[in-house]
Order: structure tokens, then C-alpha cells, then sequence
């Protein structure tokens, strides 16, 4: 007897460290996973945590919570993320947190199971477990995603190689009418990276701003090899921003890769405005539609009633529809910016004030009314542009040299590096459609005023349709109207007239001064259809010379008259040809 009552007792002693152990080890805490969206290669997850233990008894650290996927078929773990890093939503109680995670590089049409995991004392533990399967939409554009809502577009970093559609227009502003902030969606980071097709079916995107410094700037941001944007609007835009390095912009994308697409894509009643400080060295390729086409396709694209206005310090490129271009010759593989056009005001305010040229800094810029610069391989065709531009280059030369000082040794080698910087480094080169061409330009038509103003500057290259054709360039079948067009210049305070309104011009904020222009150093100017034309190839174009010219007595090599007296043998397009004509009607 005496010895059952001792196998009993040491029964219930182990019971009882049982128990005891059991309920040290038992969480304090519970969780459940609910699945909110899954897409071909990704699933969104919401996971929540109740903890019953105060904050000093609680046996989980938020920190080692996690959610884990892994294939149902083998349970091979494919991927995780952790949990409740930021969880500030003001309806959980004190001991409730939830946190929404995405895990992506799942694969299409497949089944996984999720855990929500979590560290107890060394022990790892499983909260709660779902199954959820990966779709196919977005496989083809016969099977696409639809964005509905603004919020949608975020959602487009889980799957970038999806085919989207836009179901409906998208306006931005929030109930009071004000633009809501939006940030480029995508960027050149590899888990970035666009490769899918957006077509937007004809709708419109509207009221949005950007006012943050970006690299890429855009409602897209930076398109990379492959990506397809097509038939969609976007107006009402506002990007305004100040930016301290290298930058590219444009109300559509900043930068566009090789191979990537943008078709039928309008911009409408937008304003690009972005400066830098006046001792920075960042280039800008800005342009209404994107900043720098890196090797991509643009066809049937416009930018209209569209304001860019650019203050910076060194290099610009600027272009009403691109700041910069660059693609392949039409027989490869077909790239090229063809069918579009621009119809934008352009301000340009470059300013250094602290610029020495002890340095020997190059400044500058680059502007047209379609694109800036044409690089070598840029082709483009059966476009045009119309419009303003008005461009300031100034800065304190006199700072630098001073030639009422009597000549000294000293002041002779200042003199030869001042001519010598000058004459290399210092350059702007405006045309009405593009600005510097060192590519293909064929079949184009321009109808843009052009205010250039500076005290200054000492290489200007200024033309009706280009400001410069480089060696390798080409221009053929182009046409300039200058009717009711100004082409203006203000090079000294001797060409601003005794009570002159200057209101709304380029020389709007300038102050008269007196420069030292000193008459050693000779200032090259040249004005015409195209301003310095360095290519051997034939340059066929034909121009009616603007309404009003306006131009300083030091200018003597102009000439508007084109290579052409007519240009019926062209081989325009119908529609080029009404453009010019409502322009020769204006």
C-alpha cells in the first residue's frame, strides 16, 4: 500500500512539471494570416498578433515575427518577410499589432501555404498557416491587371513584367481639388525595374505633382529595356522641384531604355518647373514628354499648352517633347521617334555666379523646341514643334578679367585663358526644333519664337530650325514659318530700348549693367534657318523668315532664307502639311 502511494505521488509530481513546463512554454499570444491580393509572381498578406501578456511578461519579440511561403506541393520555402517593423494603426489595441507584407518571385498558377512564425524562448513556434494559389492575369494582354484606383499603380512593383490596362480615368486631386503627391513608380534598381506593357485604352491620368527631389523624374519614372506604355493622357501635371545632381524629367518618364516603347501618349496643360543652386554642375535633360530617350521608340506622341521652365548652372538639355535622343537608324530594328509633336513654352535661366575660369568649366545648353540634342544615333521623322523659347545665359565676366586695367604680363595671360575658355567652353545652341543635331532628322516642321538674351555669352549658335548640325548630322526635308514669330536677341544693354517692357520675357529679371565685352575677345554668333551647320551632307530645308527680327549690330552672318525655294518635293505627310499650312494662315 505504502507503495502504490509512492508511485502516485511521484505520478503527480510529474504531472504537475508537466503542466508547469507547458504553460511556461505557451505563448501569450495569437495570430491569424488573411490573403488580400495575389498576382502571377507575388502575394500580399495581412498578419496579425494579439498578445494577452503585458509588455513586461510578453514572451514574443516583434522582431522575430516573420511570414514565411513555401510550395505546397514539396514545402520547399520560397520566400519570406518580416512582420510588424511598422505598425501604427491608431484602431489596434494596446496589445494588437497587424502588418501587411508582400513577398514576391513566386511562380504563376501555383499552390503555396504561408506561416506566421515567431521566436518564444529559443523556440520557434507557428501561429497560424494559409494556403493561397498564384494566378495567371497579367500573362497577356488578352488577360490583363486592371488598375482602378490610384492606389492601384502601387502595386504594380509586384509584378514588373505584367501586362496592365487602365480601366478608368485616374484624377489624382483630393476632395478640396488639390494635386496629390505621387513618386516615379519605377527606377533603375534591379528590383525596380519595368518590363511590362501599361496600356491605358485611351484614358486619362490627371492632377498629380512631384515635388521631391528624384533622379528620375516622371509619372513613370525610369522605363527599362522592354517596357511598353501606350494610349493614355495624362494633364494637369506639376512637377516643381529644386534638385542638386545629375537629373532626367519629363511629365511621362525620366529616362527610357533601349527597346522599351512609348506610343500614343499625350500630354496636355502641364508644367515642368525644376532648379538647381547657381554653383552646382549637375546636367538636366528635361523634356516635356521624357528627359533622355536612351535607345527607346516614341511614335504618335504629343506634348501641348505645356510650360517648361529650367533654372540651373552648367549643362542643359532641353527639348519640348525630349531633352536628349538617342536611338538606332530606322533599319534596326525600327526604333525612332517619329509622328509627334510639341506645342510648349520653354524659359531657360542658366546663372553662375561663382563660376572662376580658373577651372575651366564648360558651360551649357542646349535647347529645342522638340529635342535638345540629337545624339548620333537619334532618327527622327515626320514631327513638329511650335511654340516660345526664351533663354538668359548670364554671369560676372567682369569678376573675371577687367580690361580697363593697364596691360601687364599678368593681365595678357588672363586675357589669352579668358579668350581661350570663351571661345571652347562657353556655348548655347537654340533652334526652334532641335538644338544641337548630330543624327538623322527627316520630314519636319517648325513654327517657334525664339528670345535669347545674355551679356555675356560668347559662342551662340541660333537657328530657325537648328541651332547646330554637328559633322555627322543630317537635316533634310525641313520647313520653318516664321510667320507672326519673333526672333529676338539682347546681347548688351545697348540693345534694350529707354523704356522697354521686358515683361514676360527672357530678359524679365536681368540686370542692365555694364560688362566688360572687351574688344580683343570676339564674340561668335551665327543666326539663320540653321545657326552653324558643320556636316558635309546636304541639308535641305525651306523657311519664311520671322515676322519680327531683332538682332545686335554685331550679328552680320544671317540669313533666313532656306536651302529651298519650295517644299512641294519634300514628301510631307497630310498632316504636316496642314500644319504648315495653318501656320503660313495664322
Amino acid at each position: 500500500m505504502k507503495r502504490i502511494s509512492k508511485i502516485f505521488l511521484v505520478a503527480i509530481f510529474f504531472t504537475l512539471t508537466l503542466v508547469l513546463f507547458s504553460c511556461q512554454s505557451k505563448p501569450n499570444a495569437s495570430g491569424t494570416l488573411s490573403v488580400i491580393e495575389t498576382t502571377r509572381t507575388s502575394v500580399e498578406i495581412e498578419a496579425r498578433i494579439t498578445d494577452k501578456a503585458t509588455s513586461e511578461d510578453s514572451q514574443i519579440a516583434t522582431s522575430s515575427v516573420q511570414v514565411r511561403v513555401y510550395l505546397k506541393s514539396d514545402g520547399t520555402q520560397a520566400g519570406s518577410a518580416a512582420a510588424f517593423n511598422d505598425s501604427s494603426d491608431e484602431s489596434l489595441g494596446e496589445n494588437e499589432a497587424k502588418d501587411v507584407v508582400t513577398i514576391t518571385g513566386l511562380k504563376p498558377d501555383t499552390m503555396y501555404y504561408a506561416e506566421l512564425v515567431c521566436t518564444v524562448k529559443s523556440e520557434l513556434l507557428t501561429l497560424s498557416t494559409i494556403d493561397f494559389k498564384t494566378t495567371l492575369t497579367g500573362d497577356s494582354l488578352d488577360n490583363p491587371i486592371e488598375i482602378k484606383t490610384a492606389d492601384d499603380f502601387n502595386k504594380i512593383k509586384n509584378d514588373l513584367t505584367a501586362y496592365y490596362v487602365l480601366a478608368n480615368d485616374i484624377d489624382f486631386a483630393d476632395a478640396n481639388g488639390d494635386k496629390k503627391e505621387h513618386k516615379p513608380l519605377f527606377s533603375n534598381s534591379s528590383s525596380s525595374k519595368f518590363t511590362g506593357v501599361f496600356d491605358g485604352q485611351g484614358h486619362t491620368i490627371k492632377n498629380f505633382k512631384q515635388s521631391d527631389s528624384q533622379s528620375f523624374y516622371g509619372f513613370f519614372g525610369y522605363l527599362s529595356e522592354g517596357a511598353t506604355i501606350k494610349n493614355v493622357n495624362f494633364d494637369g501635371v506639376n512637377i516643381d522641384s529644386t534638385r542638386y545632381s545629375d537629373t532626367t524629367g519629363g511629365i511621362v518618364a525620366g529616362t527610357v531604355s533601349r527597346n522599351a516603347r512609348i506610343e500614343n501618349v499625350h500630354v496636355t496643360n502641364s508644367t515642368i518647373k525644376i532648379s538647381t543652386s547657381t554653383s552646382q554642375t549637375s546636367r538636366m535633360k528635361i523634356g516635356g514628354l521624357v528627359g533622355l530617350n536612351e535607345g527607346g521608340s516614341i511614335v504618335n506622341c504629343s506634348v501641348s499648352t505645356t510650360t517648361i521652365d529650367i533654372t540651373a548652372a552648367q549643362y542643359l538639355y532641353i527639348g519640348g517633347l525630349i531633352g536628349e535622343n538617342s536611338n538606332t537608324s530606322a533599319t534596326e530594328a525600327g526604333l525612332e521617334v517619329a509622328d509627334s509633336f510639341a506645342s510648349t513654352e520653354i524659359k531657360v535661366r542658366l546663372r553662375n555666379e561663382s563660376t572662376s575660369f580658373s577651372e575651366k568649366k564648360e558651360i551649357l545648353i542646349i535647347v529645342g523646341g522638340f529635342v535638345g540634342n540629337n545624339l548620333l544615333d537619334g532618327y527622327i521623322t515626320n514631327s513638329y514643334s511650335e511654340g516660345t523659347i526664351n533663354a538668359s545665359f548670364q554671369m560676372e565676366l567682369d569678376k573675371q578679367y577687367d580690361k580697363k586695367e593697364e596691360t601687364s604680363s599678368q593681365n595678357d595671360e588672363d586675357k589669352k585663358h579668358f579668350d581661350e575658355v570663351i571661345d571652347t567652353r562657353y556655348n548655347v545652341e537654340i533652334g526652334g526644333f532641335v538644338g544641337m543635331n548630330s543624327g538623322f532628322i527627316n520630314k519636319v516642321a517648325t513654327s517657334t519664337s525664339i528670345d535669347f538674351t545674355s551679356f555675356d555669352a560668347y559662342v551662340v549658335d541660333l537657328g530657325l530650325i537648328a541651332g547646330v548640325i554637328t559633322p555627322s548630322g543630317r537635316l533634310q526635308n525641313a520647313v520653318a514659318i516664321g510667320a507672326k514669330q519673333q526672333f529676338r536677341l539682347v546681347l548688351s544693354k545697348e540693345d534694350i530700348k529707354e523704356n522697354e517692357d521686358l515683361t514676360n520675357t527672357s530678359s524679365e529679371n536681368v540686370t542692365i549693367q555694364d560688362q566688360p565685352n572687351p574688344d580683343e575677345i570676339t564674340r561668335k554668333f551665327n543666326l539663320g534657318v540653321v545657326g552653324r551647320n558643320e556636316s558635309s551632307n546636304a541639308t535641305t530645308t525651306y523657311a519664311v523668315a520671322p515676322s519680327e527680327v531683332r538682332m545686335s549690330i554685331l550679328i552680320n552672318n544671317y540669313n533666313f532664307k532656306g536651302t529651298s525655294d519650295s517644299y512641294d518635293e519634300f514628301g510631307l505627310s497630310e498632316s504636316l502639311l496642314d500644319k504648315i499650312n495653318s501656320w503660313l494662315k495664322a
